[in-house]
């Protein structure tokens, strides 16, 4: 049996669009029938900071966050 999975996650300063990217992914990945489990990070600033999202999809129900990443996208440093 072969199991699809991949942990995608991408970091960068907040208000590049970074929650917006990974939400858009999170939802394309399920509209095409693929389980999804997301988890952000950002900062409780008023304005700046660094934001993470990652997300995980499998085509099988998924019920935790696991450790590694497939993909990698940072946007900055940190």
């Amino acid at each position: 049996m072969v199991i699809n999975r991949l942990t995608w996650k991408i970091g960068g300063k907040a208000g590049e669009g970074i929650m917006a990217t990974g939400m858009i992914f999170s939802q394309s990945c399920s509209r095409s029938g693929l389980h999804v489990y997301d988890i952000s990070e950002y900062p409780s600033l008023i304005k700046g900071g660094h934001n993470n999202l990652q997300v995980r999809v499998e085509d099988r129900e998924i019920f935790s966050q696991v450790k590694g990443v497939n993909i990698l996208i940072a946007l900055n440093k940190e």
